[in-house]
This record gives structure tokens, sequence and C-alpha cells, in this order.
């Protein structure tokens, strides 16, 4: 890997690409660009705004690849709902930043906060180990469909493709049937949520199962 730029301050990734397909990046290539910025002394900083709280199976997803970046985008997941974004930032800019630096129109928003301290309060090792389970169940049973293929993403972050429909085909038939999908390019997104039950997802899965046979 190379820097085109000499000026370059920042260095931003995804570490699954979720519009691009549900795609995890690869580990050598997530390492290597970390090494790049420290090299050059550019910030290393990930976006997390899908993947974070807990979506992937940890808190967030670089922690799955030894990653330490500087900067964190949070959102989404964070409030449950409700809008509310973060940003973390490491050792190196954690200073940038002080008490009555920057302002926003709504950052001070009670309710919004007050959502995301309950959805924090909910995330622990346990949770985080059920997403990882209700997971791997997913692909368990996207493995047994003969007209799927290529199954990819992180926790509950899925994403796959099917053989003989069309990625649009599926949702239009799957909304039918009662079932929310998304799609990603030519593939179909799973993003349940991660508080789902045990007996929701195996309905789910039943339908999926019958929307894709059908």
């Amino acid at each position: 890997m190379r820097l085109e730029r000499e000026d370059c301050s920042g260095f931003l990734v995804e570490i699954v690409q979720g519009e691009g397909g549900v795609r995890a990046l690869d580990a050598n290539y997530l390492k290597a660009a970390e090494a790049l910025c420290r090299e050059k002394n550019v910030l290393f900083c990930v976006d997390e705004v899908q993947t974070g709280n807990g979506r992937t199976g940890t808190w967030f997803a670089y922690e799955q690849f030894g990653l330490s970046p500087d900067l964190v985008l949070t959102a989404k997941g964070l409030g449950n709902g409700l809008p509310i974004g973060a940003t973390l930032m490491g050792e190196k800019v954690s200073e940038t930043l002080t008490p009555g630096s920057h302002g926003s129109t709504f950052g001070g928003n009670p309710v919004a906060y007050a959502g995301a301290l309950s959805v924090l309060a909910q995330i622990d090792d346990a949770f985080l180990a059920d997403v990882r389970a209700k997971g791997d169940r997913i692909r368990e049973a996207l493995a047994a469909m003969p007209n799927v293929s290529d199954v990819s993403g992180l926790g509950l972050m899925i994403g796959f493709t099917v053989k003989d429909r069309k990625a649009a085909d599926v949702k239009a038939i799957a909304l039918e049937a009662g079932l929310v999908v998304l799609t990603a390019k030519d593939r179909v997104r799973l993003l349940p949520p991660l508080s789902i039950s045990r007996s929701e997802l195996s309905e789910g899965l039943q339908k999926l199962a019958q929307v894709l046979a059908g």
C-alpha cells in the first residue's frame, strides 16, 4: 500500500462494507493500512456507524481484527432508532475537542441521550455472545439452503447471493410473506434486531427458506 498524497490527514475505513454487499475487509489489508497510517502520521479512522454497538458480535468490528483506531464513528444502533451519533477519540487526538470548543444544535438532546444510555446498559459479554450465536445459527441455516451461496458478514450483519433470483425479487417476495430483508447491490442483506428471540429467529429462517424455494 502507499499514500498518493503527502498532505493526507486521515484514512477512513468501514470494516464491513454494508452497502458494498456486507463484505468484511481482509485482515491483512486492515493491518497494513493501520501500519501505513502510523508510519506517515496519518489518523487511522474507522466507520462503525452500522457495525458498532454489538451488531457484529463485539462492541465494535475493529476489535475482531486487532486494530487500534485513532477515531471511531458510531451511530444507528447507539440510539435504537433515536437520532444520535458519537465520535470516540483515541489518545492521539483525545485533546483535540475540549469542552466548549465545539457546539451542535441538537447535540444535547436529553431524550436521545437517555435512549443511548439505555442501549449501552443492555450490552455486556453475555449479550454479545448471544449475538454471535444467533449469527452462527443464521449462517448454518443459509448453508443448508441449496440456492444460497457466498454468505458473508459478521455477527448479525449477514449478506448472501441467491443463485437463481435477483436480490430485489427476493426482497419483494419476502415482504409479501411477512419477512423484511434488505439488499446490497446484487446480494440479500440480513440485519435482524440484536434482541431477536430464538423463536422469532426460527420463524424468520423458515419463511426465508420458503421464499427461496418458491
